[in-house]
């Protein structure tokens, strides 16, 4: 009797110390709450990515310091990552110079992110150097001590597909430079205490530095570069390539009826290279239908002063002006 209790005793315990154990979830995986939120949250950024038909997403983290793992949990610690939690538990990590801070996630798992220093030719065009680190993983990646200048180069493949990127920010607003859309953009601006100077409004949309190549009415191709701010003001040059300016001009633009882009703009030859001061400025004031395209901004002249001889009427595709 005492050995059948004895027994009936050590059944209880053993099953009791099997109860305590975490219970398990489809997958064999133990339910940790925390670790499921975080899957979650990283299931759906790539639901996003894959949705807008890029490869790979990107978000720009901020100036973070430090040595890598000092910089890591230093990240960890901002309240602007509260959406995208599973960072702290990334572990593919690369650098260069700099301490701007870039977090790329492909799109799925057969998406594979190389990561390569940034280098430029002889006409100062970006191209990849030595590869730091390749992964179908989430990747933290750290460089760029100008914030317009990269020395990173991010290279996505999936088969045929490839895109190439250089993280940066842009020069009119400080967001990731994206204006060819390329990537899928997840920064937390709103959290950010950086981009809370900027005012950012729908209509800005097409903000940024602009260059396209069209020809005039005598058939010779000119180099435009156009660039609208945040803050109203533009300004506007056309020449022969990067040689020689012809006429700048500078001014504003606003949004009529119906989206209609207005400048208005002043300016004409400048003096010369040396003192390009425009002695006899004098008015132009075109208005656009604009449209943002996956190659850049398409303007499509309705109205007012041409921009360039014998180009009343046409449409101009403006690419964005990196360098």
């Amino acid at each position: 009797m005492k050995r059948f209790i004895l027994f009936l005793l050590a059944f209880v315990l053993v099953s009791g110390l099997a109860g305590c154990k975490e219970k398990p979830v489809p997958g064999g995986e133990t339910n940790k709450p925390e670790i499921q939120t975080e899957a979650k949250e990283l299931t759906e950024l790539k639901d996003k990515i894959k949705a807008d038909g890029n490869l790979i997403g990107v978000a720009y983290l901020g100036w973070i310091e430090g040595d890598a793992e000092t910089a890591k949990a230093e990240l960890a610690k901002q309240d602007y990552i509260k959406d995208i939690p599973f960072v702290k538990d990334i572990e593919k990590y690369a650098e260069n110079e700099g301490y701007r801070m870039y977090l790329v996630v492909p799109a799925d798992d057969s998406v594979t992110i190389s990561v390569c220093k940034c280098e430029f030719d002889d006409e100062y065009m970006p191209y990849d150097g030595e590869e730091l680190i390749s992964t179908n993983e989430p990747v933290l990646i750290r460089g760029n001590m100008s914030d317009t200048i990269p020395n990173l180069y991010v290279i996505a493949k999936k088969g045929s597909e490839k895109v190439e990127y250089t993280p940066a920010q842009s020069g009119m607003d400080g967001r990731l430079e994206n204006s060819k859309n390329k990537v899928y953009d997840f920064t937390p601006y709103d959290f950010m205490a950086e981009f809370s100077a900027y005012d950012r409004v729908p209509d800005a949309v097409f903000c940024g530095s602009w260059i396209a190549f069209e020809n005039d009415g005598n058939g010779e191709e000119r180099a435009l570069g156009l660039e609208l701010n945040p803050d109203g003001t533009a300004s506007y040059v056309y020449g022969i390539g990067n040689s020689e300016i012809l006429e700048q001009f500078e001014g504003t633009w606003t949004l009529g009826e119906n989206d209609i882009l207005k400048l208005e703009l002043a300016g004409g030859p400048p003096e010369s290279v040396e003192n390009p001061v425009v002695a006899e400025p004098y008015d132009c004031n075109p208005s656009f239908e604009w449209e943002m395209t996956t190659e850049g901004l398409s303007l499509t002249h309705i109205d007012g002063d041409e921009i360039l001889y014998g180009t009343k009427g046409n449409t101009f595709e403006f690419y964005v002006n990196e360098y």
